[in-house]
């Protein structure tokens, strides 16, 4: 007969096998923890370029609010959609001019401005119920261009510019204003 031969494995083997064993746990231990670590600073990123996006949309759609109250004032004293439309590139071309800080002295320049139309003058005048309202609104208005009856302008931060473009509606529509463009582009990559 055959002899049966038998490998027999000390007390080492047992403690050699453990060590792996904890080295490997160990290792996946560490490679779990960098995971975490790694997912949390994307998280915290992604979410800082959402609020940053959030923040670009929610001061369009601030300033929208704003430029349709214009609009609805301009509408209670327009006589036609020719008027509506010279009147509200008279209030943009108000903003244009604004130049001092000084509140009557700007009041009075934008007056001049817009003598002739006493539709945009009202409004423009309306602007706020402080110096500070009014510059600020006539500050937005000019970096607002009109062209035709289609009215653009750009809500930045350091990296992400939102390109926009409302068409005026005319006179007979119910509504005041509809997006055209609404862009968001951004200066990096990595931003997004």
């Amino acid at each position: 007969m055959k002899k049966k031969s038998s490998i027999s494995f000390g007390p080492g083997a047992a403690s050699l096998i453990l060590i792996f064993v904890v080295l490997t746990l160990s290792v996946l231990g560490m490679l779990s923890l960098m995971n975490s670590r790694s997912d949390k600073v994307l998280s915290a990123r992604h979410a800082g370029v959402i609020e940053g996006v959030y923040t670009l949309n929610a001061q369009a759609e601030k300033h929208r609010a704003e430029l349709d109250e214009v609009l609805y004032a301009l509408r209670q004293v327009s006589a036609s959609d020719e008027d509506y439309l010279r009147s509200l590139a008279l209030v943009l071309g108000a903003g244009e001019s604004l130049t001092t800080d000084d509140a009557f002295e700007t009041q009075r320049r934008t007056a001049e401005y817009v003598k002739h139309d006493a539709g945009a003058l009202g409004v423009i005048l309306a602007l706020g119920d402080s110096y500070d309202d009014f510059a600020e609104a006539l500050t937005l208005f000019g970096r607002m261009s009109l062209e035709n009856d289609e009215l653009s302008w750009e809500e930045t931060d350091e990296v992400r510019t939102l390109s926009l473009t409302l068409k005026i509606l005319p006179l007979s529509s119910n509504a005041r204003s509809c997006w055209v463009k609404y862009d968001l582009t951004s200066q990096t990559a990595q931003e997004w």
